[in-house]
């Protein structure tokens, strides 16, 4: 397998943290109903992603 150049490596590193960030706005879609406070939301993002 072919060793990525450091453009490659970079690409690599952003399209992850935009699917990190995809999957995050779409979880906070999901749970913007009237029950769920932007306390919650935060408390679900940092054990999702720590």
């Amino acid at each position: 397998m072919p060793r990525l150049s450091a453009r490659g490596k970079e690409l690599r590193d952003l399209r992850r943290i935009v699917e990190k960030r995809s999957i995050a706005g779409a979880t906070r879609d999901l749970l913007s109903d009237h029950d769920a406070s932007e306390e919650e939301l935060d408390e679900y993002w940092q054990l999702e992603y720590e």
